[in-house]
């Protein structure tokens, strides 16, 4: 599954909640250069090495295309929905990107994820908590993160 981001925010995101261990894992990037995130499995049907048959995987990831095609394909399908499905570098030059990964405890009751903010010198998760049926309740971890400006996202 391919997911196109939303054009209208500058930096976007992406966050795995493991409410067993309390912990999220998440990644915020620029949307001009990662327009897309994919979702994808694995489920035993690859059976060369290193696979055999036996590999169950999920994954998700940011991307500059929506799927898993060749360069060539790429380029040669075109702009989807409005936006890039291909990125290039123009020989003998280079292009950089950055992004942010972190890793956090949240509280025990936090089940949600609405929105990620960079701040100097710290990431807001904003979420909610759950509270018994149909109740929840707003909340913001943050994480602290020093050299976030060395990134030059914010």
């Amino acid at each position: 599954m391919t997911l196109l981001l939303d054009p209208r925010r500058e930096i976007e995101f992406f966050a795995v909640l493991n409410t067993q261990h309390h912990l999220l894992l998440g990644y915020c990037f620029r949307r001009v250069e990662f327009p897309w995130i994919a979702i994808w499995e694995e489920n035993k049907a690859r059976t060369e090495l290193p696979w055999n048959g036996t590999c169950e995987a999920r994954g998700l990831e940011f991307a500059s295309t929506p799927f898993p095609v060749g360069r060539r394909e790429a380029f040669l399908n075109g702009p989807l929905f409005g936006a890039p499905t291909s990125s290039f570098v123009p020989a003998r030059s280079q292009k950089t990107a950055g992004y942010v990964a972190f890793l956090t405890k949240v509280p025990e009751d936090f089940r949600e994820v609405t929105n990620i903010r960079l701040k100097a010198g710290e990431i807001q998760v904003c979420g909610s908590t759950k509270h018994g049926p149909g109740q929840k309740k707003v909340q913001t971890v943050r994480v602290a993160a020093a050299r976030l400006a060395d990134v030059r996202l914010i």
